[in-house]
Order: C-alpha cells, then structure tokens, then sequence
C-alpha cells in the first residue's frame, strides 16, 4: 500500500508502519511480534512497492536476524548498508556496516569481522555505542573499557537487547577474572531487564550464569536446584542452546550424588538438543551421562547399545574428539568389570535392536529413562 493510499484509506502507510516497528525491543514478546509483522509488511510491499518502506523493512530484517543468531544477518546488513548508502544515509549505513561486522564475528568469522570494521571510519557520535560494541565483538582494543563505553552510550530508554547483551558479556569477564561483586551485581540488572521486557529465553540465560556462579562458590545444592529450574524452561521454550549447557551440568551433578534416574532424565534431555545444534561434543556428553546412569541400574545392555550407537553416529559425523570420549568410556567400564561378562553384553547389545515399546510414564509426566535405540 503506498503512503497516498494508505492516507486515503486512514491507515498508516508502510513507511510509518516500519518507523513503528523500528521502535519495538528486540527482547521477548516484542522480538516474537517483530518478526511476524516482518513477514506482513513484506507480504504488503510485494503487491505495492514503497521503496522507503522497503529499505526500512530490509534495515529491520537485519537486526532482527542479529539478534536471533541468524547466519544470514552479515548479508542482510550489508545488503541494508549498501541500500542506506544509495539513499544518501551515510550514517546509517555505517552503522549497518558494524552491525554487520559484529554477526560476523558471532559467527566465527573473526577476521573477516575484523577486517570489515577495520575498514571504516571513525563514528560520529551517534554511533559511539555502535562503535564499543563493534570493537569489543572484534576483539579491538581493550574489551572491557569498549563493553563499558558501550553501556555508557546506549540510548536509555532504547537499545535494552543490546544493554542486555554487554551486561551479560561484563558478567563473564568479571567472573574470569574473579571479580564476584561486580559480576553479581551485572547480573541482577541483566535480570530485570529480561523481567521487564517478559524475556523467558533471557531470563533463563540469567538464571543459568547464577547457577554456575553458585557452583564456582562451592554451593552445590542451591546451584543444582537453580539449574535444574532453567534446565525445565529452557525444554518448554524449546531453547537448544541452554539445554544443552544445563543438562551437562545437572547430569554432571547427578552422577556425583549417585542420584541415577535424574542422570537419565537429564541426559536424555540433553542428547536430541545437541543432536540439532550440531553440537557433537554435546551429544556425546549426554550419551555418557545416560549410559552411565543406565549401567548404575543394572541396564547394562542398554547402556552399552547406546555407547555403541552414539560412537557410530559420531564416527560417521567426523567428530573424532567426540568419538575419543566414547570409546574411552566402553573401555573403562570393560577394565572395571568381569570382561568375558562385559564381551558377552557388548555382543548382545551390538545386535539390531528390538521394535520400540511403550515407555513408562512417571508421576511427575516424563518418561521413565530406557535406553536408546
């Protein structure tokens, strides 16, 4: 719909519905929201062209993708930049073009980050924020000084994803460096601002770096009861990423209270995560805690029918680290035990395994650990 039409029609144009839309946080609901009418608007666009609406939009997508880890956002961005630098918006095309080169760097694409934010100039001071940002994400300089130039600048109120995102990242430097207070106290801003903005992902990164906190304090319990919370809600929202890192550590803790069937559930909980961020190493973990937790109840079998698995789908992904600790475990459990006895489960449980059956639904509405096939 053109701006004419759109005025004609009393509803806003395209261009002022992108100008909205570039106001909302790229936090939680506000993140879900965005990327639906994302998607509208250039449903929109398609039947009537706006080209300043259309470059917005184009602006937008790229932050968006950004803050979604999205492996296209250095594409999007310097597509936007490009498009921003044709329509005479110099500043903002630079500030796409550091927008740009901190997915690259996410990405692990260190030194071409580097050298795309090498190659410009030095910002205006509307872009001083953006400049921080872009030089700690580079590794330029002195990171800390550029994370809290960076926190200084930022627009307030504005810019909370990013606010965000460098108290997290002061957070870790602090506890690297075993500054505990300050990090602590990064930590609780971070947390209101994912509580502000309804941002349950967020909230669950928070509360995962307080749970390790906890573990580097000596407080084992506490940081298990914590972990345990983030590990549940990390599996409802469906975030691989925090799953994966909760479930090593509550399986991890498990195993070291002798406490089995949550070893299990953790495990089993981790493995499928790994699985699909492609996190080898990850799925490799879990297997251990699972088979572990699994040969402790006598499921011997099926333990090691998982090993055997796990250390095939390994091999046939290269993951030759992973495959290391695989095999290192098969031979650990051989020298602990009975070995003929050992020969004679390993050759059992390399056979085909048998049809899937019903599993077992517990109290709590999970499913009872088995072995997996």
């Amino acid at each position: 719909m053109s701006d004419e039409l759109s005025r004609s029609t009393g509803g806003p144009s395209p261009a002022e519905r992108v100008a909205h839309l570039a106001a909302t946080p790229l936090l939680g609901a506000g993140l879900i929201r965005l990327r639906g009418e994302l998607g509208e608007l250039a449903l929109d666009l398609a039947g009537a062209p706006d080209p300043r609406a259309e470059r917005g939009l184009r602006e937008l997508a790229g932050w968006v993708a950004l803050a979604d880890g999205d492996h296209r956002a250095p594409e999007t961005l310097l597509d936007a930049a490009d498009a921003a630098r044709r329509a005479g918006d110099d500043v903002g095309a630079a500030r796409l073009r550091l927008g740009a080169s901190r997915a690259l760097a996410a990405g692990a694409s260190l030194s071409s980050a580097q050298e795309l934010f090498d190659a410009q100039a030095e910002p205006p001071s509307e872009l001083l924020a953006d400049w921080h940002l872009t030089a700690a994400a580079c590794r330029r300089g002195d990171r800390r000084a550029h994370l809290e130039g960076a926190l200084a600048a930022l627009p307030a109120p504005g810019r909370d994803h990013d606010r965000l995102a460098v108290l997290l990242e002061l957070v870790d430097l602090h506890r690297t460096g075993g500054a505990i207070t300050p990090a602590l106290a990064h930590l609780e801003t971070a947390a209101a601002l994912a509580r502000q903005h309804e941002d349950r992902v967020h909230s669950g990164h928070v509360s995962a770096i307080r749970g390790h906190l906890l573990l580097e304090a000596g407080q084992m319990s506490e940081a298990a009861e914590v972990l345990r919370h983030v590990l549940d809600v990390a599996v409802e929202l469906d975030d691989t990423l925090t799953t994966v890192a909760a479930a090593s550590v509550v399986g991890a803790l498990a195993l070291g209270r002798r406490d089995w069937p949550e070893a299990c559930a953790a495990g089993e909980r981790q493995i499928p995560a790994a699985r699909r961020r492609r996190s080898w190493a990850g799925v490799a973990d879990g297997a251990l805690t699972l088979a572990t937790g699994l040969w402790e109840q006598g499921q011997r079998e099926g333990a090691l029918r998982l090993l055997i698995n796990t250390r095939r789908e390994l091999h046939g992904r290269g993951a030759r680290a992973a495959v290391v600790l695989v095999t290192a475990r098969l031979v650990e459990l051989r020298a602990g035990g009975d070995g003929e006895a050992f020969d004679g489960v390993m050759a059992a449980a390399a056979e085909p395994p048998p049809p899937p059956c019903r599993r077992p639904v517990t109290a709590q509405g999970g499913y009872a650990p088995t072995a997996l096939h």
